[in-house]
């Protein structure tokens, strides 16, 4: 993680489930739920507080600093589920992002026997998880979302659309480098390699052939003769190198036409 909390100051809210067919299931926003939120999972509630806010009788004794921690109580926070009354405490830095400690969960002032096993309440079958989501912020920085969510089932770590396509555009650079890297050093050339994403010159030269000046169906993939390809412009072996001004789409059968020819006045 990275700091300060990509979210900033903000009211409280409600974080909610999605309708069904949604681009994501869940709303989030920066790295965690804050105080007097309230995080909605398939119709199962859980607030979150700050434990200073609660009477001294209403925390259970394990959570205290004189139990043995050497945290402070301003330090600790609570998820409360609305249906049971269940509660989950757990340290927090100055943002209030849940750290690395967990102080338990706790159904009235009893300790659960296992923090994030199932137990019985409300006529239900309950469970404590840790919700986790991968995110990318405004800068393309990746941050992960933390909540301690009760419910019925627990929800699987996830990537928001943002993530998914971030970790797709990096691994789409790091397979097109690696590629002409190993070209190169087959051709025993040495040149520069520039960590560039395929993609994102498919959509600069609009998708269209810039050999044969028609357009290339985003739909076609290798080994498709018509499929988009990088092109190099000046060809590796004439002295071109991999790098965004030396690089055009093309249809792979135009590439190969193409050759290792280029025009004399480029």
């Amino acid at each position: 993680m990275f700091s300060p909390d990509p979210q900033g100051a903000r009211s409280a809210r409600a974080f909610r489930t999605l309708p069904a067919g949604s681009l994501f299931p869940y709303e989030i926003q920066g790295y965690s739920p804050k105080p007097g939120d309230v995080v909605e999972r398939h119709g199962s509630m859980t607030a979150v507080h700050r434990a200073v806010d609660l009477p001294d009788d209403a925390i259970p004794w394990q959570v205290k600093p004189h139990s043995g921690g050497s945290w402070q109580l301003e330090q600790v926070a609570l998820s409360v589920h609305t249906q049971t009354g269940a509660a989950f405490y757990y340290l927090t830095d100055h943002t209030w992002t849940p750290t690395s400690l967990i102080l338990g969960a706790f159904l009235g002032l009893k300790p659960l026997d296992d923090t994030f096993g199932p137990f019985e309440a409300e006529g239900g079958t309950w469970r404590w998880y840790t919700e986790i989501i991968r995110d990318v912020d405004e800068m393309d920085q990746e941050y992960t979302w933390t909540a301690f969510v009760c419910g019925k089932e627990s929800v699987p770590r996830l990537w928001t659309p943002a993530y998914a396509a971030r970790s797709e555009r990096l691994q789409r650079v790091s397979r097109a480098a690696g590629s002409y890297a190993a070209r190169m050093r087959e051709l025993g050339l040495e040149a520069t390699v520039e960590r560039l994403d395929p993609l994102a010159v498919y959509e600069r030269d609009g998708w269209v052939c810039q050999i044969c000046k028609t357009a290339v169906e985003r739909e076609r993939a290798w080994p498709d003769m018509w499929c988009a390809t990088l092109d190099h412009r000046i060809p590796l072996t004439a002295g071109g190198e991999h790098t965004l001004l030396n690089v055009q789409l093309a249809h792979w059968i135009c590439n190969l036409h193409k050759g290792d020819y280029f025009p004399v006045d480029l």
